[in-house]
């Protein structure tokens, strides 16, 4: 026969505890988990704006593209009437 069969059975309270300090274990975890995903998620998106806060911080250099994404669009619809035409 299996040992289980002669073990006595366990107190439901016990039981119960065992269960509630389980999933409080895993809440905790999840939580980590999720701290971590947001740290590096935090990070990575931090690196990749270096040129983004480049670019703000030099008012003259956006002003720059500024003017210069707007001769551009309007030579892009100047060509694009030329064809509809």
């Amino acid at each position: 026969m299996s040992d289980a069969a002669e073990e006595p059975a366990r107190d439901p309270v016990e039981l119960l505890a065992d269960m509630l300090y389980t999933g409080i274990g895993l809440a905790i975890l999840a939580v980590n988990k999720a701290q971590v995903a947001r740290r590096d998620l935090h990070g990575q998106l931090g690196s990749g704006l270096g040129p983004l806060e480049e670019l703000l911080a030099d008012p003259e250099r956006t002003s720059r593209l500024l003017t210069r994404l707007q001769h551009e669009v309007r030579d892009v619809d100047e060509r694009l009437g030329g064809v509809e035409n």
